[in-house]
């Protein structure tokens, strides 16, 4: 198939009712978060002033890292394994990662609905998660924390779309261009190196600061073997060179 015609292939999978399914998602996203703040703001104001001061602290922050790594998991996972035709899982994920290696800079141009809908879609399950402990006097600390960790985890993947068509945008705002000098934010620099082909590398889209310990690990290259040996699986990546 030639590029052109892949291109088109890939952006008639985006159709009004995934549309509607991420307008809802991101409906509940917003309803969803001011219960789980009020949630974990009440019980944290019950323990003392500095276990509130790590608890949220030391949540907010591993919530940062946690995003970070999901976010290489999802996107390796959809750059390699899968159809765009699956139900759901499809059009609605599949779909938009490898639209985008063949279009990179059309991420810049979607509206709010179709860059953070998915997303949005995603981090409602971190809202169930965050409510699984029962609210007591013995479980008050790990309520806190896990309150505020899924909470952060749901706005870092919230914001990891914006944060990745920022690193494609040849202008940022100046903040923007701060944030991703300091790689509080995912830089052109670090993502670049997913772009050139076969793009099996540098998979963390929302900072990128997890690809290195990724790499370290050969977390990606094991995973691949261990999905190959057991499935008879290839990852999409190794097709490319052929």
């Amino acid at each position: 198939m030639h590029a052109r015609d892949q291109t088109l292939a890939l952006q008639e999978g985006y159709n009004s009712a995934q549309r509607l399914l991420q307008i809802a998602g991101i409906a509940l996203f917003f309803a969803c978060t001011p219960y789980i703040l009020f949630r974990s703001l009440s019980v944290a104001t019950t323990l003392h002033v500095p276990n509130q001061a790590l608890l949220i602290g030391g949540a907010l922050l591993a919530g940062y890292f946690f995003a970070d790594l999901a976010s290489g998991i999802v996107h390796w996972f959809g750059d390699n394994y899968g159809s765009e035709t699956w139900p759901l899982v499809g059009p609605a994920f599949i779909r938009p990662f490898r639209h985008h290696h063949v279009a990179p800079q059309d991420l810049c141009e979607h509206g709010f609905v179709q860059l953070n809908g998915n997303n949005c879609i995603v981090s409602l399950l971190t809202f169930w998660w965050a409510t699984l402990p029962s609210v007591t006097p013995e479980t008050a600390s790990a309520v806190v924390f896990l309150g505020f960790f899924w909470l952060s985890v749901a706005w870092f993947i919230f914001a990891t779309n914006q944060f990745h068509a920022w690193a494609h945008e040849d202008n940022p705002p100046p903040l923007v261009q701060w944030l991703q000098r300091k790689h509080l934010i995912l830089s052109p620099e670090l993502h670049n190196i997913h772009h050139e082909p076969p793009h099996h590398k540098s998979y963390c889209i929302t900072t990128g600061l997890m690809d290195k310990p990724l790499r370290m690990l050969a977390f990606f290259p094991l995973a691949e073997a261990m999905i190959q040996r057991v499935f008879g699986v290839k990852p999409l990546h190794t097709q490319r060179r052929t």
